[in-house]
């Protein structure tokens, strides 16, 4: 019995194309994320201006996700850190009481507008060298950090 090479070469080609659908639907879903709020303060005081991010920490997967310190407290949404272990970076900046030239955005601007001056406050160990870690659940992530 013979085999009509057509038929073989049009049962390929449509395997072909069914195994790449299937292949690029089964993706794997992206990771769980949740939303986190707190407290931030430093030396018992509340950090009045400042960011805060959660960086995953391995084995986990997902981007850095992070928002605002204001009057000492911050907020997330649920689109913010992936579920698991996580790094914490927090700064902190006070206003020096000076007015600086603001050097963002268009630099063609002769005569730019004054902005706020800020300094850190904030060691290392708590951003760029943070040891700081908290854990992201599905419950309520309610994580203060008294600094």
């Amino acid at each position: 019995m013979r085999t009509d090479p057509m038929k073989v070469s049009v049962h390929s080609h449509l395997l072909r194309v069914v195994a790449l659908a299937w292949i690029a639907g089964c993706g794997a879903a992206p990771p769980e994320q949740a939303a986190v709020h707190g407290r931030a303060t430093y030396r018992g005081k509340p950090i009045e201006q400042g960011k805060i991010v959660f960086h995953p920490i391995a084995p986990l997967s997902g981007r850095p996700a992070g928002g605002d310190i204001v009057n000492g407290t911050y907020s997330i949404a649920e689109n913010g850190p992936v579920l698991g272990k996580h790094r914490v970076e927090i700064q902190a900046y006070r206003k020096t009481g000076r007015k600086i030239p603001d050097l963002m955005g268009d630099v063609s601007i002769p005569n730019r507008p004054l902005i706020d001056e800020t300094v850190p406050i904030l060691p290392a160990n708590f951003n760029v060298e943070s040891t700081l870690t908290a854990e992201i659940t599905t419950s309520d992530n309610t994580i203060d950090f008294e600094l």
